[in-house]
């Protein structure tokens, strides 16, 4: 599989040893917001407390590169969804942490 282009908010992961390129485009928003019929605040939530309806959603709208199905179909429990939940939200907001640590920085900085 190609590297993900990060410069377009693509992030790569393995879910069940199938390898996807994931990534937040309008396309998979409006797929997201028709099926689970949630706010942003309520996916984000959603994801962070493991709630397998929103993971498989975001999983199979954001899936730009693989096959997510196959990935949902080898599943067995739920091992290894917040592991995918944090893959989601990498994609969903991909400069999190680099803004969280510019800002910090930045803050560090003028407290000299």
């Amino acid at each position: 599989m190609r590297k993900p282009n990060k410069s377009r908010g693509e992030v790569a992961c393995t879910f069940n040893g199938c390898d996807v390129i994931l990534c937040a485009n309008m396309q998979a928003l409006d797929q997201i917001d028709a099926e689970l019929d949630l706010s942003i605040s309520e996916i984000m939530a959603g994801l962070q407390g493991g709630k397998i309806r929103v993971i498989k959603a975001c999983f199979e709208a954001l899936t730009i590169e693989g096959d997510a199905g196959a990935a949902l179909n080898k599943s067995v429990g739920i091992l290894g969804f917040s592991e995918l939940a944090g893959k989601i939200v990498e994609a969903l907001v991909p400069d999190a942490d680099e803004e969280d640590a510019a800002g910090k920085g930045s803050a560090a900085g003028s407290a000299d």
